[in-house]
């Protein structure tokens, strides 16, 4: 599989906009019938090169199904194939031809079937029909890992409905019901052509509907598979949940959430305090007792927070605790809304004369994808321990006490010995792949101390990267002027430019992995990006 170099540019607009570019190259074949592709055919009035009876090329659903994978990735592929010669003679059909071929060679890591229209009902025979079907299948899989997703036919039978529910069980793939849409004539071309076999053909609305079907189980699939590839899992997907709130007490919010959709989804939920999202955390431990319930895949879905003792909302008032799925459209789980009242935790007894306020410093040691380590201390305080919450992908991960030793702090701070035992190293494992962020936390109030500490996994060697190859990325384009840039390496290692149409270069201010630019003249700018001896320039238009 061919592997693609991507050089992301964030540019921060009024007000800021963070947007990330993702690379998860996949594949996706299609095969299906006139509805899926037809060439034309000017004796029957149908003149186009795509799904028959679609106005335009990027009407018809493999273009939709196109369109949304592309927002996904622009490097996920997708290839579609009339087969409608299969459908019509499966018995006898030769799987060893060069158009399927080419559907083989392509090595799809999903297959849609959107077959069944030109399937004779009166000569069906389901047992060889499953049979052949298989072997199609298993002749594109060619001995890979393959998901399939499997509809039914747009113009709808009792008896190929049937043949196609009883595949999809047989072989446990993924089913799409279009049974209904050609009952609504608005969903046909009825009246745009005169040929009556084209007007049967679905209709714009038509083939937006076959898109919508398919794509609510096809987009499962696509994300299972970054998720499994590429450690890229979103656990925020549209689904049917249910869930519970067992505990949320000022120590512990603790629960279970599924998708009843999808048992082998791993869920996010949203733990929010008077209505404000506090906390993200993934329902990933063992609740067993919901086997009972929902089946045997049914088993990780657990939640448990413990809660530090230095949150905000540890105040002596009242705060309510709600708890929801990620999902924008997700109900609360059942007995959300406890209302609680945490006291405040006793003020330590401190010596008058020595009251001083924390002067926090922190730092990183080294970031690797196994393992980060990372320091903080109270400069007023070097005794101390600080305890403070790493935040990955700016969520929680796990709470630490900074107590390590760190023999350098000794010479760098004050010769007392206590001053070397600041740090703090995390442990990453299943860390997904390419841009994150790291970001330490105090624990006593939820202050953020320090630089974002932005890394890539894998990381990249800078000798091997061909800019002139890279896939760059400028977004907002157009835009208002102030700009903020994010790459996958750091910034220092690359030479950038800002000039304007008349060559002059503009100043940039450089912080960590942050450019900044401002200027309000309108005009064409010129962002040269230098690397490896190689030179990469982009336009960016300042309305």
């Amino acid at each position: 599989m061919e592997k693609k170099i991507i050089i992301v540019l964030f540019i921060t607009l009024c007000p800021l906009v963070k947007i990330t570019a993702q690379n998860y190259p996949l594949k996706i074949a299609i095969l299906g019938n006139s509805i899926t592709g037809h060439g034309p055919a000017p004796e029957i009035g149908w003149v186009g090169n795509w799904g028959m009876a679609a106005s335009a090329k990027e009407k018809d659903f493999v273009r939709l199904i196109e369109k949304e994978v592309k927002s996904i990735s622009p490097s996920i592929e997708v290839k579609e194939l009339n087969v409608a010669d299969f459908e019509k003679n499966y018995q006898g059909y030769n799987l060893d031809n060069s158009n399927l071929n080419t559907i083989k060679n392509f090595n799809p890591d999903i297959l849609v079937l959107r077959l069944g229209d030109n399937i004779d009902d009166w000569q069906l025979n389901i047992p060889d029909f499953h049979k052949y079907l298989q072997a199609l299948v298993k002749y594109l899989a060619n001995n890979r890992a393959m998901r399939v997703v499997v509809s039914n036919s747009f113009w709808s039978s009792d008896t190929r409905d049937y043949a196609f529910q009883a595949f999809i069980e047989k072989y446990n793939y993924r089913y799409v019901d279009l049974k209904g849409l050609y009952n609504d004539k608005t969903n046909t071309a009825q009246g745009l052509f005169n040929d009556i076999n084209v007007a049967r053909h679905p209709s714009d609305k038509g083939m937006q509907a076959i898109k919508d079907r398919i794509w609510k189980e096809l987009s499962k699939e696509v994300n299972e598979l970054i998720c499994n590839y590429y450690k890229r899992c979103d656990y925020c997907q549209e689904g049917d949940y249910v869930g519970y709130v067992d505990v949320a007490t000022c120590d512990t919010i603790s629960g279970w959430v599924l998708n009843k959709n999808n048992l082998g989804q791993l869920v996010e939920v949203e733990v929010l305090v008077d209505d404000k999202v506090y906390i993200n955390l993934l329902a990933k431990e063992d609740y067993p007792n919901l086997q009972k319930y929902y089946g045997e895949k049914a088993v990780k879905h657990g939640f448990k927070y413990v809660v530090p003792k230095g949150v905000v909302w540890r105040d002596g008032l009242q705060h309510t605790i709600k708890v929801k799925p990620c999902w924008k459209d997700a109900k609360f789980l059942t007995q959300s809304g406890v209302i609680i009242n945490c006291p405040k935790p006793e003020t330590p007894k401190t010596d008058p004369i020595r009251l001083i306020t924390p002067d926090y410093v922190s730092g990183w040691v080294s970031t690797e994808c196994e393992e980060i380590i990372g320091w903080i201390y109270d400069k007023n305080d070097l005794s101390r321990t600080v305890k403070v919450d790493f935040l990955l992908n700016e969520k929680l991960l796990k709470t630490y006490d900074a107590n390590l030793q760190r023999p350098d702090l000794l010479a760098q701070l004050s010769n007392t010995p206590d001053a070397t035992k600041h740090i703090f190293v995390v442990s990453l494992t299943n860390l997904p792949k390419g841009n994150s962020t790291a970001q330490i936390r105090l624990t006593e109030n939820d202050k953020i101390i320090g630089n974002i500490n932005n890394f890539q996994c894998p990381k990249m060697v800078l000798s091997t990267i061909d800019i002139e190859e890279a896939e760059i990325l400028v977004y907002p384009n157009p835009n208002c002027g102030n700009f903020k840039l994010l790459m996958p390496f750091s910034i220092q290692d690359a030479k950038i430019q800002l000039f304007d149409s008349l060559g002059r270069n503009y100043d940039i201010d450089i912080k960590g992995q942050e450019i900044y630019f401002q200027n309000t003249l309108h005009g064409m700018y010129f962002l040269k990006i230098s690397l490896n001896e190689k030179l990469v320039i982009k336009k960016i238009l300042v309305e």
